[in-house]
């Protein structure tokens, strides 16, 4: 599948899992905009764990980080961070994010 934002195409596995990737960060940004609790804003602890298997692998470097790029740069997160906290921490998010 050719996947706009990387300029290449990629396994349907590989671009499937940063759709979901995708997912969980932008309904964490949606959530985190109309105000919502983090308690309402994190999904299942099983789909965060999957999520951060994906985003782990991410380079944290250009070309897929920094501006311009798919992902912003990682942000450090607190050792007290729930799972999906740090999952938006390496997706380059800051957890403490409000609108």
């Amino acid at each position: 599948m050719y996947l706009a934002e990387f300029g290449r195409a990629v396994p349907g596995k590989i671009a499937v899992g940063f759709h979901f990737v995708d997912y969980l960060a932008h309904g964490w940004d949606v959530a985190r905009a109309l105000g919502r609790p983090d308690r309402l804003s994190e999904p299942d602890p099983a789909l965060t764990e999957a999520g951060m298997a994906i985003a782990e692998r991410i380079p944290n470097e250009p070309p897929s980080r920094g501006p311009g790029a798919a992902f912003a740069y990682r942000v450090d997160v607190a050792d007290t961070a729930s799972p999906h906290q740090r999952l938006i921490g390496l997706l380059g998010r800051s957890p403490e994010w409000t609108r």
